[in-house]
């Protein structure tokens, strides 16, 4: 099998994008195109898929989550889910997140 995406590279994509496709709201798709494959973006999920897509992950939608586990042991006092969401990412182990993204990301690119 010819891989269109790595692992590796699945894996730096994945952790380029978890804050964004973890806050999209539901009907999103995070999605990237042979123009620039290594670059993800957000498209609504409605919205046909494109000749030379590389990959489109549903994302969530993060009014879907239970984000008590991105609000534990953290202090979050004041802050909405999705800047609870933000803070894990920027400042938190995310590479569970990470792994399951790059996986999806990986999965799809290299099964279509």
């Amino acid at each position: 099998m010819n891989e269109i995406i790595t692992k590796e590279q699945a894996y730096e994509i994945a952790e380029q994008n978890i804050e964004k496709f973890l806050t999209a709201e539901w009907g999103k798709r995070l999605v990237s195109d042979l123009e620039a494959p290594f670059q993800a973006y957000l498209q609504e999920q409605n919205t046909s898929s494109m000749a030379g897509e590389v990959f489109s992950v549903k994302c969530p939608g993060v009014n879907n989550m239970d984000c008590s586990y991105y609000r534990e042991g953290w202090d979050n006092e004041g802050l909405t889910d999705v800047e609870c969401i933000i803070d894990c990412c920027q400042c938190g182990d995310m590479t569970n997140e990470i792994q399951e993204l790059a996986d999806k990301i990986y999965e799809d690119a290299n099964n279509n």
